[in-house]
């Protein structure tokens, strides 16, 4: 499997699978790097008065059930050091227990701090109530004498954790984050857009084109709701005073860099820091959890600082041009306060998209969806195939088949279709594949579910269902867009290890269609495997 293993600070006897295949050692002057000046203010508060020796804000979470995970290690737990008040990372360790986690964050600071940040041994010391008993015998074991205090972790250390979460679950951060003001300002306006539902009266065919003014700063961007014809509910916002080509008449549909995209998660499909962060943030209970996306130049990543304020200001005018009913061609203005005490105004204008031609070269399937292909125990997942991971895949698979013709390499990946199987069902699985010629994947809409199908020469071969809002689809959906269709089925094992064979590796294109199909004949649906649907990433 093209999943990297690599050690980490982390004490459970296995390690951590990163699927980037990055690094998994925590670059803690990335994290170091987000909203420095909010973060000292507000950890200068917490100690008082502030002396000239450093303090220390202890902070821990569980990580069982999020996307970080450790072979054999049913439990996993990570404990973060920050000196005060300059809100450095000077430890931190992923352990088995909390005890032992807390234990290796307290080690790594006294005898390894990060780069830049105080090495002297800190007068007093902040954490939760929670682990008031497990620090002070911890420091005690260091010998360290220093008061410990009971105080609430701030949003900027648990919105840290959030960033190490994503980080070694794959998922490209942000240089510049939001502050924990504009990320509360930002889910402010995601719920009152869910709330209002402008997609129960906004096509997919008509965007607003908004002039959006933040500060001293201009800029032409244009928001688009989606949600209308089935699809995911959210917002796209793309940077420019018209929709980008891509999305219109024969246009590929990938988004251009700066894209920022609002979807909303079915209860139980969002990752669990995601989920988290939410509810911390006082999200309602009863609204889907908001996913922020944005496409950088090196492919989706977590939106930055002046992406949240901008959708913040869209989401606003998309709620208030939706209210007012204003028609087509009608300008509509409003203006709002960002947190750092701007003024921030806009100017919407509804305007309808290009009309969209049919492509000339279109090759229909159609028929019964069977599901005879896959045995149960199956492992399903949708992830990212590492561009530089794609030579040695190829090489390294027992049975390959290739596009016919060269592709760019976009994005930050092939999307892919992983199936995990025991090793004598995954050589048959590879050569029933190679006989059939697989055309593609193709994703199939209905009922509030989406059906994953392979489309062979011989037919169409149900995979799995999935909810229609899981943010595994979007994802795949996007990095098959920035490669014009071109995708991969990967056949290896279960347990998911880099250096697992490879029993089939099939390269496709196939463009799929834009709606979803409402009169699809579906057989048998597939059934749930033994082992539910995993999103598995390779990126």
């Amino acid at each position: 499997m093209p999943h990297g293993s690599t050690s980490s600070p982390c004490d459970t006897g296995a390690p951590v699978r990163e699927p980037s295949g990055r690094r998994l050692a925590l670059k803690r002057s990335h994290l170091d790097r987000r909203g420095a000046r909010d973060r000292a203010a507000a950890s200068s508060r917490i100690i008082a008065p502030v002396t000239a020796s450093i303090g220390w804000l202890v902070a821990q979470r569980d990580l069982t059930g999020s996307s970080v995970r450790v072979r054999d290690a049913p439990r996993l737990w990570v404990t973060l050091i920050f000196t005060i008040p300059s809100g450095h990372i000077v430890g931190m360790h992923i352990g088995a227990t909390s005890r032992t986690s807390l234990k290796g964050a307290v080690s790594g600071a006294l005898e390894a701090p990060a780069e830049g940040a105080p090495s002297e041994r800190p007068a007093a010391v902040v954490t939760a109530a929670a682990l008031l008993a497990p620090v002070r015998a911890a420091l005690r074991s260091a010998g360290i004498a220093a008061t410990v205090e009971e105080g609430a972790t701030p949003d900027w250390a648990e919105d840290t954790i959030d960033e190490l979460i994503g980080h070694l679950g794959g998922r490209m951060q942000a240089d510049d984050p939001p502050t924990p003001a504009d990320r509360a300002m930002l889910l402010q306006s995601a719920a009152a857009y869910a709330r209002a539902a402008p997609w129960e009266r906004r096509a997919d065919d008509v965007h607003l084109r908004l002039e959006v003014t933040i500060g001293a700063k201009r800029s032409d961007m244009t928001a688009i709701v989606t949600g209308n014809a089935g699809i995911s509910r959210g917002l796209v916002l793309c940077p420019g005073p018209d929709v980008p080509a891509s999305f219109v008449g024969d246009g590929d549909g990938s988004p251009p860099a700066g894209t920022c995209h609002l979807a909303f998660a079915a209860p139980g499909t969002a990752p669990a820091d995601v989920a988290g962060q939410a509810e911390r943030y006082a999200w309602p209970a009863d609204l889907e959890t908001p996913l922020f996306l944005a496409i950088g130049t090196d492919g989706p990543q977590e939106i930055d600082a002046d992406q949240a304020r901008a959708l913040t200001v869209a989401l606003a005018a998309v709620v208030e041009h939706d209210r007012q009913g204003a028609g087509m061609g009608e300008p509509l203005t409003g203006e709002l306060i960002l947190t750092d005490g701007r003024r921030a105004g806009y100017r919407a204008t509804m305007a309808t998209n290009q009309a969209a031609e049919e492509p000339g070269d279109v090759r229909i399937y159609a028929g019964q969806v069977r599901d005879d292909l896959l045995p149960e125990g199956t492992v399903i997942g949708l992830g990212g195939l590492p561009w530089a991971e794609l030579d040695r895949v190829r090489s390294r698979a027992a049975v390959h088949l290739s596009v016919s013709r060269q592709l760019p390499r976009s994005g930050d990946g092939l999307p892919i279709l992983i199936l995990g199987l025991e090793s004598h069902d995954g050589e048959r699985l590879a050569a029933t594949l190679r006989a059939a010629r697989p055309e593609g994947v193709t994703m199939l809409e209905h009922g509030g579910e989406v059906l994953v199908v392979i489309i062979t020469a011989t037919g169409l071969h149900g995979v799995t269902t999935l909810p229609v809002d899981a943010g595994a689809i979007d994802l795949f959906r996007l990095r098959l867009a920035a490669t014009s269709g071109w995708h991969g089925i990967l056949v290896s094992t279960s347990a998911g290890r880099r250096d697992d064979p490879i029993h089939g590796f099939f390269e496709c294109v196939l463009a799929t269609a834009p709606t979803p199909a409402s009169g699809l004949s579906r057989g048998a649906l597939p059934r749930r495997r033994k082992s539910k649907p995993k999103s598995r990433q390779a990126r």
